[in-house]
């Protein structure tokens, strides 16, 4: 539906097609669960590995291995097997793969398949981790993915991976900056973009829209907010339009 019937057209507009059907899905989900936070039932015990020096969780552990499984897994399936050597090529040439006998449609569906699993697979993790969800988490990791993918280089899978570490490392060193230097005010980006959870995710984008002096924008997103003054919003709306 999103992707298929634009296959021959600009590249922009498939970007936008997926852009309208996320919004679609983030909307079914705030309909389905609403604007509270989801907990998430906990799959794998509570329990910490004291190695004296340092103290490190058991769920902890279980991310990182999945992690470089699912790396080494995903590299081998693109280097190594027959289906790998049909995604480089159709993703270098489609009309030339095609005529070298490549299933060009069988290929592309295989590819999305494998991207969502890979996608399942990390929300199923991150929900572990925080015990609880909210209709806005996947848009925030989606924009950390596609910059840890920009980072890291598009197509190369190890870059990827370095690159989201780097993120990570990243936004918790902006927290622990910020606990021991208060004065800094650190936290309230990571709050924006999500590193303190997705519990403090929402009140983090309300604070920046309102540091924008977007208020009237994050009123209509965030109901429960309060609403800014009348004045305010028209001479908002009337900036936004001369802008236009």
């Amino acid at each position: 539906m999103a992707y298929r019937p634009l296959r021959n057209a600009p590249r922009l507009a498939p970007l936008i097609s997926a852009i309208g059907v996320s919004l679609i899905l983030e909307n079914a989900a705030l309909i389905h669960f609403g604007n509270n936070n989801v907990a998430v039932p906990p799959v794998f015990p509570n329990a910490r590995l004291d190695l004296n020096i340092v103290t490190i969780n058991w769920l902890d552990i279980v991310v990182i291995v999945v992690t470089v499984v699912l790396m080494l897994a995903l590299q081998f399936l693109v280097r190594r097997t027959k289906i790998g050597r049909a995604m480089r090529s159709v993703a270098q040439d489609r009309d030339a793969a095609s005529l070298m006998g490549v299933d060009v449609d069988r290929t592309i569906v295989i590819t999305f398949f494998i991207g969502a699993a890979l996608a399942g697979a990390a929300g199923f993790i991150y929900a572990m981790e925080l015990r609880t969800t909210y209709f806005l988490s996947g848009f925030q990791l989606g924009l950390i993915a596609f910059t840890a993918a920009v980072l890291g280089g598009i197509g190369n899978i190890v870059g990827a991976i370095l690159g989201g570490v780097v993120i990570g490392l990243v936004q918790a060193l902006v927290v622990v900056i910020g606990n021991q230097f208060p004065g800094l005010q650190l936290s309230r980006w990571t709050e924006a973009n999500g590193a303190a959870g997705a519990a403090s995710a929402r009140e983090g984008l309300a604070r920046l829209w309102r540091e924008r002096s977007d208020s009237c924008l994050a009123s209509q997103f965030l109901p429960s907010l309060p609403k800014p003054p009348a004045a305010s919003c028209a001479q908002f709306s009337g900036a936004s339009a001369s802008l236009c």
